[in-house]
């Protein structure tokens, strides 16, 4: 029961990692434009960009929060979950097994979710799938690059809490030695 306990908090970490990567890099983003119109001497307080910021900088928190929560969240649970168990079944629990998949988590369905059901109409209703061309292609591997991207640090986090806290000295974390002996005896005279 002790392991299960360690891999619920463990998948949660996991789930909450991709928020806190969202929100560093919006900070950053942010900060990078201070300084790049600082350096351009194009800084200029005017009292709408103070209130702007004033008012936006204590709502990213959780605007990170209801936006990459539920994604992350859901991918974690809905996919990690049975993924983890046929994982542990078959003892393939490795850093580079987790990292591809991981990956995979990530990129996966939020790929398919832009590719067929985002509208990408201005006029008329159409999908990407109706209409492929350049720009919807590229924003589906944009799409796969950065969920992937998220997905990968979640992978990162989980492995390293799966390898180090939830299973270190358990014979369920490790993988397969291989197969067990066969003890085999020649055949006699008879047979």
């Amino acid at each position: 029961m002790k392991i299960v306990l360690k891999t619920s908090v463990a998948f949660a970490i996991t789930a909450i990692v991709p928020i806190v990567v969202f929100f560093l890099i919006g900070c950053l983003l942010g900060l990078s434009a201070i300084f790049a119109s600082v350096l351009a001497g194009k800084f200029q307080v005017n009292l709408d960009d103070l209130l702007t910021s004033i008012i936006w900088w204590p709502l990213w928190p959780l605007i990170c929060i209801i936006l990459v929560g539920p994604i992350s969240f859901g991918h974690v649970f809905f996919i990690g979950l049975p993924t983890l168990l046929v994982s542990w079944h078959f003892r393939a629990i490795r850093w580079w097994s987790t990292l591809i998949i991981s990956i995979m988590i990530g990129a996966i369905p939020s790929t398919i979710f832009v590719f067929f059901f985002q509208d990408v109409g201005w006029d008329e209703r159409t999908y990407f799938y109706q209409n492929i061309n350049v720009i919807s292609v590229g924003i589906t591997a944009l799409t796969a690059i950065t969920m992937g991207f998220f997905g990968l640090t979640g992978g990162i986090v989980f492995w390293l809490l799966w390898r180090y806290w939830v299973s270190p000295d358990s014979p369920h974390g490790r993988p397969l030695t291989g197969l067990q002996e066969i003890d085999m005896k020649p055949l006699g005279a008879n047979g």
